[in-house]
């Protein structure tokens, strides 16, 4: 069974035990447990050891007496390795040996009870290795690998949702999670339909833990609170996408869900059955019933986005996903609401965000949220025309006024707040704002009564200080602030407002302004673009030889 003794001399016990292991897996199997036991020891010399000091004899010679001959790291990780590879393909050779998975005799039997027992023993050292901080990272990240390949061992009816749970919490809390880790996990392990369903489920948890504070993570250490966040956000993400081939098909998808492969073998979701809905088909794995699946992906974003302790530019990316890629795949995104109504008191590009995630449950989910038009109205300020998200803010702005169904009193409130804009607002800003002021009164031009040079004593009865759009009595006032710009200093404004000359109310003889001209330009590139314009030559007249002055 193992290696003579005379064999030993010549190579390792470990390496013998090995290669005797993958010659004959039935025959050497008692290889298997030696190899498991070696590879315990392993962990715990690499779990205690420390690097020694050159001045610190005693612990040279400490560890050179060691049971464990370890010379340095990259000989501890070749061994943990190659040991770690040879019981992994011992394991999945017996998963295809029929002989043992279907025989009903007593020695049958027990081998089955004794191959559980190493199994749990190999999954055990695995997790040791992988969650001491002793281990160097590049071995840490082949245990992690090697723990998820372990799923696939487990022959029961109960998917091993253990294991996975273990290493997303890991990489989560820690400081494992590196690109190529998360590329790797993307592309390897998600890909599988029980991982993608237990790796949500696990996520949903582990977001109410850190809510809560039962996650691993020091209680005041602020940094670690929101690197854990940041990783789970980014393994959410991951997630994501690949739900959303599952669910949509497309590139990352060309079969249905049903038809996904799966890591762990020969399971049956039996005690779960009742998640996936009524009338759900009882043989058909939970995580390959698309609403469960869909169940999860929503339980897990809201899990995430109710955390009280994320980072603005987390805050911001999530909702830039939600009305394209996560809204779709939810089973009731009307749950996002109160989220999304608390996210809207933010200033600046949250808000907007927010307020793009509540058009789209308006539009599509029948929320009813009266104060949609005033919270956008009250966002337009001149500030948002000079920060460095204007040309999205301002691409939202229009997807929100595009809707014909707006009453002409508010349409009239956001022309009238626009022109007092352009009047504070650099020259790209004016233009910007002219844009808009054009576009509204084409789409209703109920509106193009503000052309109309009206009003009473010089008196503007337009409030700019009202918060709410249906009171500041905009259709009674006019767009003197127009004529106010034709004296602009800046020509294009000058010329732009001769647009208004035109009849609006004939909208089929006018195209609405590309707003695309308008919303990337800066101050900066106007002012390059006039600085190196060149001028035409004129005349000048020279003063008079008797004047002192030049006025």
């Amino acid at each position: 069974m193992g290696a003579s003794d005379k064999g030993s001399a010549i190579e390792p016990r470990w390496e013998a035990a090995k290669r005797a292991l993958l010659q004959d897996p039935l025959k050497n199997a008692n290889e298997c447990a030696y190899l498991v036991s070696h590879l315990s020891s392993l962990v715990d010399e690499i779990s205690t050891r420390t690097k020694p000091r050159p001045d610190d004899d005693g612990a040279n010679k400490a560890s050179k007496s060691s049971d464990v001959d370890l010379e340095d790291e990259k000989d501890a990780r070749k061994r943990v390795v190659h040991i770690v590879h040879a019981v992994q393909k011992y394991f999945e050779h017996l998963q295809t040996e029929e002989s043992i998975r279907s025989s009903e005799s007593a020695a049958s039997r027990k081998f089955r009870e004794w191959t559980k027992e190493q199994i749990k023993s190999y999954q055990s050292c695995l997790r040791r290795c992988c969650a001491s901080r002793a281990t160097p990272a590049g071995l840490r990240a082949e245990t992690i690998f090697a723990v998820l390949d372990s799923i696939k061992l487990e022959a029961g009816k109960r998917f091993n949702a253990e294991s996975l749970d273990f290493v997303l919490r890991l990489v989560c809390c820690g400081d494992q999670l590196s690109g190529l880790l998360l590329e790797i996990l993307t592309e390897e392990y998600f890909v599988f339909a029980d991982v993608a369903y237990y790796g949500l489920k696990s996520l949903a948890r582990l977001s109410e833990d850190v809510k809560s504070g039962k996650a691993e993570i020091p209680e005041n250490d602020q940094s670690a609170r929101e690197n854990a966040v940041c990783n789970a956000f980014d393994l959410l993400c991951a997630l994501t996408k690949t739900v959303g081939g599952f669910l949509n098909g497309g590139e990352a998808s060309e079969m249905p869900l049903a038809e996904r492969p799966c890591l762990s073998r020969r399971v049956a979701e039996a005690e779960e059955a009742g998640v996936g809905g009524a009338g759900a088909n009882a043989a058909t794995p939970i995580f390959l019933q698309e609403k469960a699946m869909r169940g999860r992906f929503t339980q897990a974003w809201l899990s995430f986005l109710r955390l009280d302790c994320l980072p603005g530019n987390v805050l911001r990316k999530s909702l830039t996903m939600l009305p394209d890629r996560v809204i779709p795949l939810m089973t009731t995104p009307i749950l996002l609401s109160d989220i999304l109504t608390n996210a809207v008191g933010h200033k600046g590009l949250v808000g907007i965000l927010a307020l793009h995630g509540l058009f789209v449950l308006v539009v599509s989910h029948d929320l009813e949220y009266p104060n949609f038009y005033r919270q956008l109205y009250n966002m337009l300020t001149a500030g948002t025309l000079l920060t460095k998200y204007r040309a999205r803010f301002y691409r939202l702005v229009d997807t929100f006024l595009s809707t014909p169904l707006i009453p002409a009193y508010v349409v009239a409130a956001f022309v009238k707040r626009f022109a007092r804009l352009a009047l504070q607002a650099p020259p790209h800003g004016a233009l910007l704002c002219m844009t808009f002021i054009f576009n509204l009164i084409r789409r209703h031009p109920s509106c193009s009564i503000l052309l109309e040079g009206r009003g009473s004593g010089g008196t503007d009865p337009y409030d700019s200080l009202e918060a709410d759009p249906a009171q500041a009595r905009a259709l009674d006032s006019s767009l003197w602030e127009l004529e106010t710009l034709r004296s602009h200093y800046h020509h294009e404004v000058q010329r732009f407002v001769q647009v208004f000359k035109r009849d609006m109310t004939r909208r089929n003889k006018y195209t609405e302004i590309d707003l695309e001209k308008f919303v990337e330009r800066s101050y900066d590139e106007t002012f390059v673009q006039e600085n190196t314009k060149r001028l035409k030559l004129c005349g000048v007249r020279l003063p008079q030889k008797d004047r002192k002055t030049l006025f």
